[in-house]
């Protein structure tokens, strides 16, 4: 038996012979598929078994035929039930099994759709006939070859071998079938022609699909477009044949260059001596081999000291390690380098002199190597003939630019910045990229900073005010003159973290007036230049003409400003005077009626409240009658001497209860000073209303800082009264109107005023020939200084308090 099933080795299947392993290995395949047949076979042997041993065991315990009977009854009903359970759950997991395996064919079918959409190129599924019949095309065949999918599946509108190159079709099929042949993938490159006849190169990828009998069923794969990729191919095998032909040329070039320097290599000495040039050879070691007499003369050396020396001892020391890197790039790719290439070259001679020079360097074979030719020019005249004519050019922009700007619709200090910009900007200066400058304000003999450029903030704190004399910037406001400084001069102030420099310093100058100082920063070690102090003199002198013309305009909107302001005060007091008399006679006599009335009323009358409010209010209205009568009056000022100091002990006292009440301090430091010129209830006045401003602003428990001096203001000698709070300060934009009439920035109610104290200060101060001025920053207080005119001589008696 065992003889037979090991000898028989094929089944015969509706006559066709298969092998046996074959066999069992397809009705295995066919029992695991086949859930219907599962199921039969599984129920086939329960019954056997439960036949075979049931009655068994019920023959074995039950010898009664009645009995046996009915037991037999039993078990036939029980088998019943018991297959049929078994048959419901059986079926029940093979149709569960098959759902999922639905479930999963859906979602292998989605994602292969996806694939094939989403592929750069075209999957197919075909016949090996002679016209390649597609079965299954994906849907990138239109973008590879123009036609739909449905269009080549079974040759309906184009078979596929017709889109094959005419000339590819034969090499095509041959290769392919030889790859079937041996049962292997195949990999093809060739040409299709698409629906709108353009030829494109792909590249076909797929494996013939063998049945379990050998027997080829389909071809499979995929085809990729490779045009793009093949004009690259034969755009780089073109561009290789002509670097080839490039790289012959160059070398017949060569060759005959090799050839002409042997041939010139006889004359090559005699040449060196006649040069009008210095003439070195140097090796690859950088060794001087051989010199001409002009190199003698131009470094001073002997031929006997140079020869077999380092080239570098001809390189000033700091310049040494960078020549050093030339010296080993050179030999590194040496090529021919002509005179005027852009180098900055500095030269040492034997006495440690150094001047600029101009090299030219060529290449030679020599029989111990490369070797290369120096041609050394001492270039220092055409340096600086070529510094002065860059010079000129430079700071003739530079002034077209300076002009352009001052024509320009920018405040004085946005002309200023522009301006030093350009200044800094300048390359030849030998600048650090810093400077400033200065103008003279309205204290005299003070220099106060308006424009800078790269200026560290301890200068700029220590700088920004500088009296004359003080510091290089004083010394050219002082003297009028251009100061000038290669490196940190005695008489500059040094902070920490200053670093080695000079300084151009010239005066800003109209006439004879100092307007300013402009202050340039150069590098340590520059040398004054009679040129660049003409220039820089020019600067200045359109500076100043620049400032003066700011300077006229402004006055001009200033006297504009005051005639518009005068015109309408001029206005308000020819009217204010016709009706003053009108308001001022029934406003007494409602005052004068209502405080006999307040007297009668008794005490706890609520009248008597009211009558409160009228005498409060009409007294208001009478203050600020007056207030308005006195901004509109014609000037008549009396003038008398008046000790400034008394006049504000009792301004204080006027405002001494509303101080006393926000627990304000006052400090007080005052200079000896001559009495003043004018009429003592005037200047209290001006006073008192500057401090009710800084008393409204400063904060409870604040400070309030009154201090006086002497000052020089437009050619007088002037008064001067500081009052400075603890305030929040002054919008920039508020500063320009904060004296115009009935401007503030308070609250409106009776309390507060309508904005006429300060404009009264002012035209009080104004009609003695005095002024006020303010100056604030948000979040520091405001400082309002008052000038009082005063005689030129004598002084007070009055102590420092």
């Amino acid at each position: 038996m065992h003889h037979f099933i090991t000898s028989v080795t094929t089944v015969t299947v509706y006559g066709k012979s298969i092998p046996m392993k074959a066999y069992f290995t397809k009705l295995h395949a066919i029992f695991l598929s086949n859930a219907a047949l599962r199921i039969a076979a599984m129920y086939a042997g329960f019954s056997a078994l439960w036949i075979l041993f049931s009655d068994q065991i019920l023959f074995f315990y039950f010898k009664h035929p009645a009995m046996l009977t009915r037991i037999q009854i039993v078990k036939g009903w029980f088998f019943i039930t018991f297959t049929a359970l078994i048959i419901y759950f059986l079926l029940q997991r093979e149709i569960s099994r098959v759902k999922q395996s639905e479930d999963r064919a859906r979602e292998s079918e989605r994602q292969l759709s996806t694939l094939m959409t989403n592929l750069p190129g075209m999957a197919y599924r075909r016949s090996n006939d002679p016209q390649w019949t597609m079965v299954f095309v994906s849907n990138g065949s239109l973008a590879l070859t123009g036609y739909q999918p449905p269009e080549l599946i079974d040759n309906r509108t184009f078979a596929f071998n017709n889109l094959i190159h005419a000339d590819d079709r034969q090499a095509v099929r041959e290769s392919m079938q030889q790859a079937l042949a041996r049962r292997q993938g195949y990999q093809l490159t060739y040409r299709l022609t698409t629906a709108g006849g353009q030829e494109k190169w792909v590249r076909e990828q797929g494996i013939g699909i063998f049945s379990a009998e050998a027997e080829l069923l389909a071809l499979e794969g995929f085809i990729t477009d490779i045009t793009a990729e093949k004009q690259a191919e034969e755009a780089l095998l073109q561009y290789r044949t002509q670097l080839e032909e490039l790289v012959k040329e160059r070398t017949r070039s060569l060759e005959q260059e090799i050839v002409e320097r042997q041939g010139a290599e006889k004359k090559f000495r005699d040449l060196l001596e006649s040069a009008p040039d210095a003439m070195a050879l140097v090796d690859g070691q950088a060794r001087i081999v051989l010199v001409n007499r002009q190199m003698e003369n131009l470094f001073g050396y002997s031929r006997e000291e140079l020869l077999g020396r380092q080239i570098e001892i001809l390189i000033p020391e700091r310049y040494r390690a960078r020549h050093q890197e030339n010296v080993a790039a050179f030999f590194a790719s040496p090529r021919p380098r002509a005179m005027g290439a852009g180098l900055d070259i500095h030269a040492l001679a034997k006495d440690g002199r150094e001047f600029p020079a101009d090299i030219s360097l060529s290449p030679l074979e020599t029989t111990e190597g490369i070797a290369v030719l120096a041609d050394i020019r001492n270039i220092s005249e055409r340096k600086q003939a070529e510094q002065k004519i860059l010079k000129s050019f430079y700071f003739e922009s530079t002034m077209n630019a300076v002009l352009t700007i001052s024509l320009e619709p920018l405040s004085l200090e946005e002309q200023l910045e522009r301006i030093l910009e350009a200044l800094l900007a300048i390359p030849l200066l030998s600048l650090q990229k810093m400077g400033s400058i200065y103008l003279v304000e309205e204290e005299a003999q003070l220099l106060v900073l308006k424009a800078q450029r790269g200026y560290a903030e301890t200068v700029l704190t220590e700088c920004s005010r500088v009296p004359f004399g003080t510091c290089l910037c004083g010394k050219a406001a002082e003297t009028s003159l251009t100061v000038f400084a290669d490196c940190l001069a005695t008489c500059h102030k040094c902070y920490q973290g200053i670093f080695p420099h000079g300084h151009y310093s010239v005066p800003i100058l109209s006439g004879a007036r100092v307007l300013g100082v402009l202050n340039l920063v150069l590098k340590e070690g520059h040398r004054r230049d009679k040129q660049e102090e003409e220039f820089l003199s020019s600067i200045a002198a359109t500076l100043a003409g620049i400032i003066v013309r700011k300077e006229t305009e402004q006055e001009k909107d200033r006297l504009q400003q005051q005639l518009i302001e005068a015109e309408k005060l001029s206005a308000l007091g020819r009217m204010m005077a016709g009706v003053a008399h009108e308001i001022r006679n029934p406003l007494t006599a409602l005052g004068g009626l209502t405080r006999r009335l307040h007297k009668k009323l008794a005490d706890d009358a609520r009248e008597k409240d009211y009558t409160r409010v009228i005498i409060s209010e009409s007294t208001r209205l009478e203050r600020i009658l007056n207030s308005v009568l006195t901004l509109t009056r014609e000037p008549s000022p009396h003038r008398q001497a008046n000790d400034i100091h008394a006049i504000i002990e009792e301004a204080l006292q006027n405002v001494a209860a509303a101080m006393n009440k926000k627990l304000i301090t006052v400090h007080k430091s005052f200079a000896e000073l001559p009495s003043i010129l004018m009429a003592r209830e005037d200047a209290r006045e001006a006073l008192v209303n500057v401090l009710a401003n800084a008393l409204y602003v400063t904060p409870q428990g604040g400070v309030i800082s009154i201090a006086t001096g002497k000052e020089d203001a437009g050619g007088k000698s002037q008064v001067t009264v500081k009052v400075t709070d603890s305030g929040p300060g002054i919008a920039e934009e508020n500063l320009s109107r904060i004296f115009e009439p009935f401007f503030t920035t308070k609250p409106v109610g009776p309390e507060h005023g309508i904005g006429l104290g300060l404009s009264i200060s002012r035209k009080i101060l104004e009609e003695y020939g005095g002024k006020i001025r303010v100056e604030s920053r948000l979040g520091a207080g405001a400082t309002f200084t008052l000038f009082f005119p005063c005689p030129e001589a004598g002084t007070g008696h009055l102590e420092n308090q």
